[in-house]
């Protein structure tokens, strides 16, 4: 039976159902791998990014998960939850890159590692510095608290989201992400310019986030501000 889905042209942008996306790749109608990557291909550049920095091969990266995607499609069970499926998928690829680029680092078959100039604008060094030292924080801590790190505070998914995307269950990731705060707001602690910058910066978003700022991501303590669980 032939595909009933809609082609998406450059001058008209007709919203495209996420089950009729799913039914298509499954049929291999060729059109909706191009549907897929218009559609979903922003928000997978986008976590590609944040996972890395702005020194990420996104484009690489990008191309990798769109593959998954392809030839693990007939795994989504339900059609609706496709964009999450893509999340985990994306996370995946990000952190299998994560663990092939220390190994590298490692064995020395890269340079020295220092991290690019991230995506701000060149006239606020500061900004730059402070994202530069974020991000070799997070070249610290592991590939899973990093993933869990990335999808909770940068992409700001809710805790149900965060546990799907790992194949968790929902107590299960909020347990790890409240241990993946605390991994990294002990090292940001070490880092007192850092430390600085962040507190300056949460001060000047106004009242909303005046309760955050024991530490930069969650309770100083440790505990994710969705983490606390009913005994």
């Amino acid at each position: 039976m032939e595909s009933r889905l809609i082609v998406l042209d450059k001058n008209r942008r007709t919203p495209v159902d996420d089950a009729e996306l799913v039914a298509a790749l499954r049929a291999g109608d060729e059109r909706a791998y191009t549907v897929a990557w218009i559609e979903l291909g922003p928000m997978v550049r986008r976590l590609v990014t944040r996972f890395f920095g702005t020194g990420a091969d996104a484009p690489d990266l990008s191309q990798e998960v769109f593959l998954r995607l392809f030839r693990r499609i007939d795994e989504l069970r339900n059609p609706s939850g496709l964009r999450g499926f893509v999340v985990s998928i994306c996370l995946g690829v990000a952190r299998n890159e994560l663990r092939r680029v220390r190994v590298r680092r490692w064995v020395r078959l890269t340079a020295s590692g220092d991290l690019p100039d991230a995506g701000v604008p060149a006239a606020d060094l500061e900004a730059r510095q402070a994202l530069k030292r974020l991000y070799a924080i997070l070249d610290q801590v592991s590939a899973h608290d990093r993933s869990l790190f990335v999808a909770r505070y940068f992409e700001k998914m809710e805790i149900a989201e965060v546990a799907t995307a790992h194949g968790l269950s929902y107590g299960t990731a909020k347990r790890h992400v409240a241990r993946a705060t605390t991994r990294v707001n002990k090292r940001l602690e070490r880092d007192p310019l850092l430390a600085k910058y962040l507190d300056a910066h949460s001060a000047g978003q106004g009242q909303e986030q005046e309760q955050e700022q024991e530490g930069a991501w969650g309770d100083a303590s440790g505990d994710d501000p969705d983490s606390k669980e009913t005994t």
